[in-house]
């Protein structure tokens, strides 16, 4: 039995290449935020809470970007 083909167009026939606008910088770095809130949130237990002060207090307010940031996304995520 021979297969049919449907309106006639084999599959060679059919298959196109669908043309997309390049991503900008920043929606390719959006790109990995995700992922990095979602790991910075999961490694926030008391143990890393008191490693964080300690080094808070050798390194100042130099890290505390990390602290503030990952608490933020805690917060929104939990909710």
């Amino acid at each position: 039995m021979k297969p049919q083909l449907v309106n006639g167009a084999s599959l060679p026939e059919v298959h196109a290449t669908v043309l997309t606008a390049r991503p900008t910088v920043l929606r390719r770095m959006l790109a990995f935020a995700g992922p990095a809130y979602l790991v910075s949130v999961g490694y926030m237990d008391p143990g890393n809470w008191a490693t964080d002060l300690e080094g808070g207090a050798r390194f100042g307010y130099q890290l505390v970007w990390v602290l503030v940031l990952s608490n933020l996304m805690a917060i929104l995520l939990q909710t």
